[in-house]
Formats: structure tokens, sequence, C-alpha cells
């Protein structure tokens, strides 16, 4: 074998190799680039990578979310970042519910955090308890209200006397909490209603 036999045997498997991907970012027009969620007291900083898979899933480290998958796709951006404020709503909010459960003697079955259109919270007859992920930008207070409203369903299923009585016995001041709650969209980010 000669030498340059020789060399060629020994570049072979890097030569074959395939040069590395170069990865693709995305910057979609609807999101920003970070926001602050109010319930974690802190801001998060948005990236968006391009790759081949079905779905996009994130990655977190610390406040940084690095969303990756077919990011360039709206509707399944979408979906990826519900679930990183789904996430972060069992992360925030669920521990409130457990606190308020507990001091009011209130049990559900299961909770669940959705993307609510209209309603911020709502309960079955079969003691399941939604809250919307909206809440996250919302003050403590009206927070702290809605998961009392809700806990209260688990009781009285309508808005009667009885339910607005029992409502006042964990909230006192719930008919103010009640009226700020009808302008509690302006504590949410607009780009957030396209999710």
């Amino acid at each position: 074998m000669n030498q340059l036999e020789l060399i060629f045997e020994r570049l072979t498997p890097f030569l074959s190799r395939k040069p590395p991907q170069k990865t693709k970012y995305y910057t979609p027009l609807f999101i920003p680039r970070s926001t602050f969620i109010p319930q974690a007291r802190q801001k998060f900083d948005f990236t968006f990578e391009i790759k081949k898979q079905k779905t996009v899933s994130y990655q977190q480290d610390q406040i940084q979310i690095h969303f990756y998958g077919p990011v360039h796709h709206r509707k399944k951006l979408q979906s990826g970042m519900r679930k990183f404020f789904i996430d972060q709503s069992r992360r925030f909010l669920f521990p409130k519910v457990q606190h308020y459960a507990q001091a009011t003697g209130l049990q559900y079955r299961a909770v669940r955090f959705k993307n609510q259109k209209s309603l911020w919270g709502s309960c079955s007859d079969l003691k399941n308890i939604n809250f919307n992920i909206r809440l996250l930008f919302l003050p403590d207070e009206l927070i702290d209200y809605v998961i009392i409203h809700e806990l209260c369903h688990l009781i009285h299923m309508n808005h009667s006397k009885a339910f607005w009585q029992l409502v006042e016995t964990h909230c006192q001041n719930y008919k103010h909490l009640e009226a700020q709650l009808h302008q509690a969209n302006r504590y949410v980010p607009k780009w957030l209603f396209a999710l």
C-alpha cells in the first residue's frame, strides 16, 4: 500500500461523515421574545428552533425557554406554548388551590389548567375544577378569589344566595373582587389570546 492509499484509508471515516446540521432559528410574528409572568415573579426569554418532529416541545433552563419542533407552523407552536403555560400554572397556581382547599375544607377530585376562551374557572358536578392559564397574569387577590369561587361551586353548582353566602364566608370582599374580575383581561398580554 503506497503512502497516498494509507492517507486515504485514514481519512475515509472523516470524509464520509455528514456535515453537522445548521440550527434553524425562527422568529414568530405573534409572540414576543420574552414575557413577564407575575405569578413566577420573573421574565422568561423565548427562543424558537425549527426541528423535524411532529409536535413542538420545550426545554426550560431557569428563565430561558427553548421551543423546538415545527415552530414555523402556527397551530403547532400555539399548542407547544399552551403546554408551557399549563406547566407554569401547575407550578405556580396549583399550590394556591391546595392551600385554599385545605383552608376552606372544600375538597375537589381533580384540578386541570386550560386555555379557556372566556372563563377564569369552572367546576363540574364530578368535583373537577378547571382554571384558566391566564390567571398567571392576574394579581394575587383576584387569583385567590377565583379559586375560592370555584371551590364553593363544589357545594353549590349555581349562583344562588346560598352559594354567595358560602363565598362570603371565605372571602368577605368578594363583591369588589367580582367586579374587578370583569375587567381582568387588561392584565393579560394581548398576544396570549392568540393561543
